[in-house]
């Protein structure tokens, strides 16, 4: 199935240059000011510099120059809609300056929701649902950022001088209702539920290929552009566990062969190194990549690993998979019905013998649930890990994770290092968690708080709160591009 893709034409807008030349206290100075054009009132622009200079017969005059950080997209989950916003500074101080998305569609409030998003190339994949199986109107949106990076060998500058705009619209009928999307090495993978198939689109032109695997709600992870292990949901029946083995090579695009884990429910996969990662219903299955496609269904050899406090324990799960250099993060749920604390997992994923290192989280609240495992690099050189605990009228916290205390790569040493005091997230089913997101340079993420309305900025190196901004909605997945001016 080809995918039927609307593409909008957009004539880039140029940043205008405005050089101010005088002469003060015998020095020549030369201001270059932005174009972003100011939408409100100018509560906004809290960041500003301020420079004053006397003309002849004329009042002194103020000039702003805003210096921004980076450039956030956030999902609203009450607008059903995609928000954009420059993020700026000045002295500790910050301000979204909120900049319209040229041609972003009107989606229905009752049909549709947003999922996820990723980033490629300074374009925005963003998943579309109906609330009618796809039959009404599911797909994907790409975002170009507009942001322009400009080149200088050691360094490069970056402008925000133009306005996102919506660069390519697969909406319609046929798309099977995509929930998730993944960015695998340099392609796109969006995964066509109701279709029982997949999408792997390339950021550079827009091509998009079909291909046959997985079922009822995929979860998928693919490999080196060459092989892709797509997921089916079932917890009973016939497609208990299976797995569908793809050959993205090929012209073909029915799987090659499938194979059954030990547990249905798969909810989560994902890559490290050459090896796939799966979520069934107790812990975390993963299978050596079959690059030559030598194995059949008989002959795959699949690992299970166990999230509990004991090896042979059954109890907890995991949805989601972060990979992080030469280790799978994920957390363990205690499964419904059953009685424990949740905890964070790191798991050696290129180890000859995987294990799971188990950090638990004995302190959290009665009723608060963590999510999806986020990880970075932080300034000096440290690795750091992140994980929301959740849950309705609850005092939420962001849990930060020191990955590797003493240096040496290995992460069996991980410690929970901080527990930080976030706003409150609005959750709906699987909608209403906060989103995070690490800005370049490693010193800086930002936090969505959906229950306030609110994005926070986030210092990496103390991990405190540096500041708050109102944006009003129900702000949840956040994705940011561009480095600092």
């Amino acid at each position: 199935m080809k995918p039927k893709t609307t593409y909008y034409n957009r004539e880039c807008s140029h940043c205008w240059k405005i050089i101010l030349t005088m002469a003060f206290s015998g020095l020549l100075i030369t201001l270059y000011a932005g174009c972003n054009t100011d939408t409100g009132s100018g509560e906004n622009n809290v960041v500003s510099m301020e420079l004053e200079h006397q003309e002849k017969g004329s009042a002194a005059k103020t000039i702003r120059a805003a210096r921004t950080l980076t450039r956030l997209f956030w999902q609203d989950q009450e607008g059903k809609t995609l928000c954009c916003g420059d993020l700026q500074s000045e002295n500790g101080n910050y301000a979204i300056k909120e900049i319209a998305i040229e041609n972003f569609p009107e989606l229905s409030s009752d049909q549709n929701d947003l999922v996820q998003m990723v980033e490629s190339r300074g374009t925005l994949f963003v998943g579309v649902r109906d609330h009618s199986d796809g039959t009404e109107n599911s797909g994907w949106l790409e975002i170009d950022a507009a942001v322009e990076e400009e080149d200088h060998g050691d360094h490069a500058h970056w402008h925000y001088s133009s306005d996102p705009f919506l660069r390519s619209s697969t909406l319609d009928k046929k798309q099977g209702n995509p929930a998730h999307i993944y960015l695998y090495g340099n392609h796109i993978y969006i995964a066509n539920d109701k279709i029982n198939g997949f999408t792997r689109v390339d950021p550079k032109d827009g091509t998009a290929k079909f291909f046959r695997g997985g079922g009822g709600h995929i979860t998928m992870a693919a490999v080196n552009n060459c092989i892709a292990y797509s997921t089916w949901i079932d917890r009973d029946g016939d497609n208990k566990g299976r797995v569908d083995v793809v050959d993205l090579r090929k012209t073909v695009t029915e799987p090659r062969y499938s194979f059954k884990l030990p547990f249905g429910g798969i909810h989560g996969a994902g890559v490290c190194g050459n090896r796939a990662f799966f979520a069934p219903a107790h812990g975390v299955c993963w299978v050596d990549c079959d690059f030559d496609f030598a194995e059949t269904s008989e002959t795959v050899d699949v690992h299970h690993l166990s999230l509990d406090p004991s090896a042979e324990g059954e109890d907890y799960r995991t949805g989601a998979f972060t990979s992080f250099g030469d280790h799978i993060l994920c957390i363990a749920n205690i499964a419904k019905g059953k009685t424990g604390n949740p905890a964070i997992c790191v798991i050696n994923g290129t180890a000859p013998n995987p294990v799971v290192r188990r950090i638990p989280c004995d302190d959290l609240a009665d009723g608060l649930k963590l999510s999806t495992v986020r990880a970075t690099r932080v300034s000096g050189n440290k690795s750091y890990a992140f994980a929301f605990a959740e849950g309705d009228g609850q005092e939420e916290k962001l849990l930060c994770l020191d990955l590797d205390p003493n240096g040496d790569r290995d992460f069996s040493d991980a410690m929970l290092l901080r527990e930080i005091k976030v706003g409150r997230s609005k959750l709906e089913g699987h909608f209403g968690h906060h989103g995070i997101a690490f800005l370049a340079g490693g010193k800086k993420a930002v936090i969505t708080n959906p229950g306030d309305g609110t994005i926070s900025i986030l210092d990496l190196a103390t991990q405190e709160v540096d500041g708050t901004v109102e944006v009003g909605g129900q702000p949840t997945h956040i994705v940011s591009y561009g480095e600092a001016m």
